[in-house]
């Protein structure tokens, strides 16, 4: 009898074995493959491989402060961008978005001492497309003045490490030599009137011509310098950064906009 019930207890403990194993393998097996999926089903590096978050020094004298307006600043709210490519165009790149931090972080040393200085704008956004890497910085400061946004754009072939030109993005994206001026200048002047729409309440017909020619001739100037900003975004589009002329109490403006 006690035979019996030793060789039933056996065939539960084995039977359950196998039940627990069949479970923990489905497990494992659909963790690890969503794992994969998460990152890439062919195996390939992510956006996250590519751009990681510097670990510039941030010593300030105190972590936060005050300004005279009430504005509370965190120094912990400022991250920069570090290019994780190895090659001589990404090691400029990054030594540059360095100096960038660290101004900022000598502005916010600045705003503790003051209580007036402030970090307007130091973000990143970073994307990837096909082989083009492309990151663009956001940086303006504060104070007594009308803060100046500033962006600074990288495009990266992953392939090389190498930099790409303007050229070879809007073409990876369509355009050719024979239509892209048109259409950025296109793109420039529909945000040039939605900006002035915006903000200029008397409208002065000449004025108005005469500033978005300004603003024309200075995309032209920096294609030719090869000084534009450019970059891909998220949706494969290509944004342009440019100079906006706008009157002179306004201040001097950049920004960006799609071309399409």
């Amino acid at each position: 009898m006690e035979t019996k019930k030793n060789k039933a207890m056996g065939w539960i403990v084995f039977l359950s074995l196998i039940v627990f194993c069949l479970i923990g393998y489905t497990v494992y097996d659909f963790g690890f493959k969503e794992k994969q999926d998460k990152t890439d089903s062919k195996g390939n590096k992510t956006l996250n491989d590519y751009i990681k978050v510097a670990t510039y020094d941030t010593s300030v004298s105190q972590n936060s402060y005050q300004t005279v307006w009430g504005d509370t600043y965190y120094v912990e709210n400022y991250k920069a961008p570090y290019i994780h490519i190895d090659s001589t165009d990404a090691e400029n790149a990054n030594r540059k978005i360095k100096s960038l931090f660290e101004e900022a972080m000598r502005v916010f040393e600045e705003g503790i001492q003051d209580s007036v200085s402030y970090i307007d704008t130091f973000k990143y956004q970073s994307y990837l497309n096909g082989d083009i890497l492309s990151l663009v910085l956001e940086v303006s400061y504060g104070g007594t003045g009308i803060p100046v946004k500033n962006y600074y754009t990288y495009n990266f072939d992953i392939q090389t490490g190498k930099k790409v030109n303007y050229e070879t993005v809007y073409k990876s994206v369509g355009y050719k030599e024979d239509n892209i001026f048109t259409k950025a200048t296109n793109a420039i002047e529909r945000a040039f009137d939605r900006w002035y729409q915006e903000n200029i309440t008397e409208d002065d017909e000449v004025y108005h011509n005469q500033l978005k020619e300004e603003t024309l001739r200075s995309y032209e100037a920096d294609v030719a310098s090869q000084s534009l900003g450019y970059y891909l975004d998220s949706s494969k589009k290509l944004n342009i950064i440019f100079q906006l002329w706008v009157p002179v109490d306004s201040g001097i403006l950049y920004t960006k906009t799609i071309v399409e």
